[in-house]
Order: C-alpha cells, then sequence, then structure tokens
C-alpha cells in the first residue's frame, strides 16, 4: 500500500494494528530500502494521526532509518514537537525531543532546548539525560534560571 501511495489505508491499517507487526515490518523496509515512498508516508502518518505511537514512529523512522532524505530531521523534529501537545505528562516524548538537539541539521535551538529541560524537571525533578544536557550545554546562569524557572512550576509550552 505504501509503495502504491495509498497512504490513507496504510495509515489505518498501522493505526489499528495491536501487534506491531505492521511497524516492524515498516522499520525492517525502511532500515534495509530507505524511499522517497515511506519518506512520504512517515510524514503523511504523523501529520494525519493524533495517536501517540503513530506519531512517535513517524518522528523516530525519519529521524534514523529516513534521514538522509531532504529535511528528514527537520520533520522528525516537529512531529516530536506535536507528541508532546498530544501527551505532555509522558516524560518520555519529552525525552525524545532532547534527541533533536545535538544533529547536525540543527533544527532545535537553544532557546527551545532550556525549554524542554524545564518541561521535563517539571515532571521529574531528578530526571538524569535532563541533567546531562543541563550540565553539558549550560552555563551556571543558565541552569540557574532553569532550576529556579522549574521551582516556580511556570508553565512553558513549545
Amino acid at each position: 500500500m505504501i509503495v502504491e501511495k495509498q497512504f490513507q489505508k496504510a495509515s489505518i491499517l498501522f493505526d489499528n494494528d495491536k501487534s506491531d507487526k505492521t511497524s516492524t515490518q515498516i522499520e525492517l523496509d525502511t532500515n534495509e530500502y530507505p524511499s522517497q515512498e515511506y519518506y512520504d508516508f512517515m510524514i503523511f502518518l504523523g501529520k494525519n494521526s493524533e495517536q501517540e505511537k503513530s506519531v512517535y514512529f513517524s518522528s523516530m523512522i525519519l529521524a534514523t532509518s529516513l534521514c538522509s532524505f531532504k529535511d528528514a530531521y527537520k520533520e522528525a523534529y516537529n512531529l516530536a514537537k506535536k507528541l508532546v501537545k498530544i501527551n505532555g505528562n509522558d516524560i518520555d516524548n519529552w525525552e525524545w525531543l532532547l534527541f533533536f538537539y545535538d544533529l547536525p541539521d540543527k533544527v532545535m535551538t537553544h532557546k527551545e532546548l532550556q525549554d524542554v529541560l524545564i518541561n521535563i524537571f517539571k515532571i521529574d525533578r531528578n530526571n538524569q539525560k535532563a541533567t546531562n544536557f543541563l550540565n553539558n550545554y549550560f552555563t551556571k546562569e543558565e541552569k540557574s534560571f532553569i532550576l529556579l524557572y522549574d521551582t516556580f512550576n511556570f508553565s512553558l509550552y513549545i
């Protein structure tokens, strides 16, 4: 269905697959044979679904197996931001955003990273991944601001 560009049918099949057979097959196919059809489908699936599983999967495949395609990291990052809009209480969704800071394409700004860290610390004050980013990428003054911002529990949303 994907090769024939029947994206609507393929996305319904994907969303309704409780066994994960479809996602496993797509992952294998995109690793072995990355193609424009799969790239287009991942963007279609991620943009047209409101299911966490579908949006995360699309973002992950674009950022890994299909990362050599033009704007793949940017598209994956936009889907990762959509993911936290769907469920901003899931720490895994916020941690997935951290992946996008160190990429060669520079899709995430320093300010966006700061906002992500604040949101992670709001959920888990002792989060190790966020602490590592804080220690590796921020000055002492910036760290103080982030930790202070979190203490007052201001709401930030990217």
